[in-house]
């Protein structure tokens, strides 16, 4: 164990740290920073793993003719009715996300058949929003 003092913020903290083989660790490094010192016009990547969202569901498809939500949120309003003809990019409705609004658009010109939300639900990620005749 080795004591170090640490500064985060304006704030000095002692911590202690245990090392772990040094030469394992710096090959680690080597590893995950390859090359670090390129010159400025060469770009740099660490192989970080690729993460994909998780979702039962794509958000659209029109195979099924269902418009299903893009994210978590709250239905703020729905600007269509059953019986509407949309067009492709008009905005069908409005989500709240993490206290910002995104607008979701009709992916295709088509007519409503149901609406299967109501305004201030709840509704999750790949959710069923609206079904397309």
């Amino acid at each position: 164990m080795k004591k170090l003092l640490v500064t985060v913020n304006g704030a000095t903290y002692e911590v202690e740290v245990e090392l772990i083989e040094e030469e394992e660790t710096l090959e680690n490094l080597k590893e995950i920073v390859p090359q670090m010192g390129k010159t400025s016009g060469e770009t740099v990547t660490a192989p970080y793993p690729s993460y994909t969202r998780s979702t039962t569901q794509p958000t659209t498809t029109m195979t099924d003719n269902v418009l299903r939500s893009p994210m978590n949120g709250k239905i703020m309003t729905i600007k269509t009715t059953p019986g509407d003809v949309v067009k492709k990019g008009q905005i069908i409705i409005e989500l709240e996300a993490m206290k910002m609004k995104t607008n979701i658009f009709a992916p295709v010109d088509g007519k409503v058949k149901t609406i299967l939300v109501s305004t201030g639900m709840l509704v999750e990620s790949g959710q069923k929003l609206l079904e397309f005749e």
